[in-house]
């Protein structure tokens, strides 16, 4: 995940998530994006939820 300082210096976890096909740029290359393209809503948000856990 990226760290990102936001407005009144809060820290926030960025997940890029690829929900399309398509080809991300390579400057969306960093970190990789979570693919939940192709997974029914079941096996994406568990996908998610894994990603999102510390």
């Amino acid at each position: 995940m990226a760290r990102h300082r936001g407005p009144a210096a809060l820290s926030v976890d960025l997940v890029p998530v690829r929900v399309s096909d398509l080809r991300l740029p390579q400057s969306y290359a960093d970190p990789p994006a979570l693919d939940l393209f192709r997974l029914d809503e079941q096996h994406a948000a568990a996908a998610l939820l894994r990603a999102l856990r510390p």
